[in-house]
């Protein structure tokens, strides 16, 4: 009964209520921010993975005879030299 004859009591009171309730609501809004960081931070990246496959060198192709012997090319002629 004390609020009724102390009007400056209650804005006392409910000042002091409101900074409470302000320093609450901004430590959950904080919390709430933290936890989305953390919840959208924590998903992993899709990354795309390219394997290459070593590069062959190619010498020249394989002659049709018994030996198979490699075909070079020179001036537009085939040339196997170790078939001859």
């Amino acid at each position: 009964m004390s609020i009724i004859f102390s009007p400056f009591r209650l804005v006392f009171s409910l000042v002091f209520f409101a900074l409470e309730f302000a320093i609450v609501m901004a430590v959950l809004y904080m919390l709430t921010i933290l936890g989305l960081v953390w919840l959208f931070g924590s998903i992993p990246e899709i990354v795309e993975v390219i394997h290459y496959l070593p590069a062959v060198e190619e010498i020249g192709s394989v002659c049709d005879r018994i030996d198979g012997c490699r075909i070079f090319y020179e001036n537009g002629k085939e040339i196997c030299p170790d078939c001859k």
